[in-house]
């Protein structure tokens, strides 16, 4: 994340707050100070910010999408998440549906919804 060149590793953990969840975003460059935000997409755009600061071509606008970096729009995370107990007394969730497909020749599991 600071320097220039170098591939950062990052760790994305969702902490309890006081009222709502709390998203933080840790960089293996400066694990001592890892940011936390209210929002998945309020903590990475920190983080694009800071590689946009020391790259050497600016982009003009910085856009990420902080619930596909956390994992929480791959639709098995969607899936368990939704089937937690007491999801119903989550009241600003909005419920989305997934289905999900089975492949046995790779088997593999792919999710859409």
């Amino acid at each position: 994340m600071f320097t220039t060149g170098v591939r950062a590793k990052y760790t994305c953990e969702i902490l309890e707050g006081d009222s709502k969840p709390v998203f933080q975003v840790t960089s293996s460059e400066d694990p001592e100070h890892p940011i936390r935000r209210d929002t998945p997409t309020a903590a990475w755009i920190v983080v694009c910010n800071r590689v946009n600061d020391i790259n050497l071509v600016k982009r003009q606008v910085v856009t990420i999408s902080g619930p596909e970096r956390f994992g929480l729009s791959d639709p098995l995370v969607v899936k368990l998440m939704q089937e937690l107990p007491n999801i119903e007394s989550c009241v600003k969730y909005q419920f989305k549906c997934v289905a999900f497909t089975f492949t046995s020749t790779t088997n593999t599991i792919r999710g859409f919804g």
